[in-house]
């Protein structure tokens, strides 16, 4: 009886193992119907640019990239470096962007007075900004938490 149960255990995981197998041929259609190709990656822009202040370079400032019909989905975000220099992968095309540039500092926020909007397409998909001066401004009197709080503050376009 235990020959038995063994032989009959391993005849159905044989007969399993193969049955959700197809043929492919040299063609690449197999039994299942014709092969799939991967859908292409959606085509992105870059944009970049320089933080300055009073000519100077400003690193660990946030660029961030928001969708400007529709309010509060981000495109990207990124810090500038050392150098003031920033670089944003990946930003759709064909697409409104608000460029929102900040940096808390004590008692202040370094920001973009502009809120400059973008837009990126397949003729142009990379913009250098080039040199973006940026001035100080105290948080506003009804700011609800301390006075250095971490929140963003979003500029809208003129």
């Amino acid at each position: 009886m235990g020959r038995r149960l063994v032989a009959m255990t391993v005849f159905f995981l044989v007969g399993t193992a193969g049955a959700g197998c197809s043929h492919q041929s040299a063609t690449g259609a197999s039994d299942n119907g014709p092969a799939r190709t991967p859908a292409a990656p959606t085509p992105t822009g870059t944009l970049s640019g320089r933080v300055l202040r009073d000519g100077k370079p400003v690193p660990g400032t946030r660029v961030i990239a928001w969708r400007a019909e529709k309010h509060a989905v981000k495109a990207g975000e990124t810090l500038t470096g050392e150098d003031g220099k920033f670089t944003l992968a990946a930003m759709p095309l064909d697409v409104d962007l608000s460029i929102v540039i900040t940096k808390r500092l004590p008692g202040h926020w370094l920001i973009d007075h502009k809120g400059t909007v973008i837009r990126l397409s397949a003729s142009r998909p990379s913009l250098d900004m080039g040199d973006i001066a940026v001035g100080a401004m105290p948080p506003p009197r009804n700011w609800p938490g301390p006075r250095t709080s971490s929140r963003p503050t979003k500029i809208d376009s003129p």
